[in-house]
């Protein structure tokens, strides 16, 4: 594995973050590219100050602010909400322009996804083909606007995006040596699961190398099937400390974003739901923390557009105390 990172200072403050943290967040962008893969990651450090640790955010999408750099202050101003006064922050964006072509879509699907919420119990109790094809047709012709941005940023996350995150893990490009927490919404979570199960396919001698690299790892409205089993436990092994998997049962906007994927594979994505890897959720080292963050104080995740809302990502961090 190789990595040839250019880096690019971006000079001035980009925005002052509220709350308790009161601090002023500037970014310097490391650009990440692969011998291995065409395309490249950007990392914008938000906050780097003298740590011990280091925590990267893949958001899965941007937030539409006209291309003004605005996604990357809203972005990171909730980032360093969330983690507070610990470690350096990063935001990782993988193809700039999909990414903000899918939030604006995402935004514009959701009047169409009003009625989803009656429609919950139905969609437990029929097969899934059966519901999405007879509940559903309407809808899913009103949201296809997700479908093609979707499809496009997923096969990005699937293929060269996945090998340059993991190049750059392996030459400690996102961390140096410090213990590395990565947290993923939506895409950005399987883009996370797409690089740790490239570090299981190393020959045998690198696995028990590349254990540890990442020491923790957080998802929310996570786009990968449950019924990975096999990858979800290689993933879950080369991961030390927390792997934690926050999720919604009633993420309208998840479900329909992935209604392709269920179509063909016969399971629901993680972040509708628990992974249990063994037979107790209770084993503590070798399962998987799950969270249903759809209530928390104050604030409700409906969709996965909320887990990007102004106070979500902080209340969620507070309750998994991180």
């Amino acid at each position: 594995l190789s990595v040839a990172p250019s880096v690019a200072a971006v000079s001035g403050v980009l925005g002052l973050v509220g709350g308790t943290v009161g601090a002023t967040v500037g970014t310097k962008v490391v650009s990440l590219s692969s011998a291995n893969s065409n395309g490249g990651i950007s990392v914008h450090w938000v906050r780097q100050i003298p740590s011990l640790h280091a925590v990267v955010f893949l958001p899965g999408w941007l937030p539409d602010h006209h291309g003004d750099g605005g996604e990357i202050v809203s972005c990171g101003d909730e980032a360093v909400r969330a983690v507070g006064a610990y470690g350096d922050i990063g935001l990782a964006v993988w193809d700039e322009t999909k990414m903000r072509e899918l939030g604006k879509a995402m935004v514009a699907s959701l009047p169409n996804l009003a009625t989803e919420l009656s429609q919950q119990v139905a969609s437990r109790i029929m097969p899934r083909a059966l519901h999405l094809t007879t509940l559903w047709p309407g809808k899913l012709d009103h949201t296809s606007i997700v479908d093609a941005p979707w499809a496009m940023l997923r096969g990005t996350t699937d293929s060269s995006a996945a090998q340059i995150l993991v190049d750059a893990i392996v030459n400690s490009q996102m961390a140096g040596t410090r213990p590395l927490t990565l947290v993923g919404i939506g895409l950005g979570a399987r883009l996370i699961f797409n690089a740790l199960l490239l570090l299981c396919t190393s020959t045998t001698s690198n696995i028990d190398e590349n254990r540890g690299l990442v020491e923790n790892v957080v998802f929310l409205g996570a786009a990968i099937p449950t019924g990975w089993m096999q990858q979800w436990r290689a993933v879950r092994s080369v991961v030390p400390g927390r792997f934690i998997n926050c999720y919604c049962p009633t993420d309208s906007l998840l479900r329909v974003a992935s209604h392709a994927e269920l179509l063909e594979t016969p399971s629901e994505p993680a972040g509708l739901m628990p992974i249990i890897l063994g037979t107790s959720p209770e084993v503590s080292g070798d399962e998987i923390e799950n969270h249903d963050v759809t209530s928390l104080n104050n604030f409700m995740v409906r969709t996965l557009l909320d887990y990007q809302s102004p106070g979500v990502l902080q209340a969620i961090f507070n309750l998994l105390k991180l």
